[in-house]
């Protein structure tokens, strides 16, 4: 079950950070590019697949990541 951004909100990626729109509510998040390289490299990838991707020192990481785009409702794992 991928991790998939609601229809709403859109990722604009620039230089040296990221911009996650949520277009429905007028909000924003500015996020890493590593942010966003993650959510493109595994589009189709399960929460275990994305995980088993990295070494277990960046999992925090990737916790902060989705805590991030889960608090913000920005979206869900399908």
């Amino acid at each position: 079950m991928p991790f998939r951004l609601h229809a709403s909100c859109t990722a604009v990626r620039g230089a040296r950070r990221a911009l996650l729109c949520d277009l429905q509510r007028n909000r924003y998040f500015p996020v890493p590019l590593s942010l966003l390289d993650t959510l493109e490299r595994h589009r189709d990838d399960d929460r275990p697949s994305v995980y088993a991707a990295y070494a277990p020192e960046e999992h925090p990481v990737l916790d902060e990541y989705f805590a991030v785009l889960g608090g913000g409702e920005l979206g869900w794992w399908c």
